[in-house]
């Protein structure tokens, strides 16, 4: 377990095979989806389980960085949106807050 007592139900130091369902489910991808993703850099490439063999993947520590990467940008992502709800609310308040007063004197203003 790491420091956090989570280990994603992955084993640091088993290989997890390219085609394994504990893979896919581990990263959340499905067989093209990760070809695409390390196609695209995304995910790191898969070494060769056995030299000159044809079976690849992952050691068990790799698999559990990427996870926590992949948690760390989400959390980041999240408090990024949440910030910028936040400056737009209190935009939004403001700028309500003219026409809320502007309305009240009309209506106190208004003759019985």
């Amino acid at each position: 377990m790491d420091r956090d007592g989570e280990t994603f139900g992955i084993n640091p130091s088993w290989i997890y095979r390219k085609t394994a369902e504990e893979t896919r489910r581990s990263l959340g991808l499905k067989p093209t989806q990760i070809d695409e993703a390390i196609a695209k850099g995304t995910l790191p490439p898969p070494v060769e389980v056995v030299p000159g063999g044809k079976a690849k993947g992952w050691l068990g520590q790799t698999l559990f960085e990427l996870q926590r990467q992949r948690l760390a940008a989400a959390a980041a992502k999240h408090h990024e949106r949440s910030a910028q709800l936040r400056v737009r609310a209190a935009g939004e308040l403001t700028a309500a807050s003219p026409k809320h007063v502007s309305k009240q004197r009309k209506r106190e203003n208004r003759k019985p």
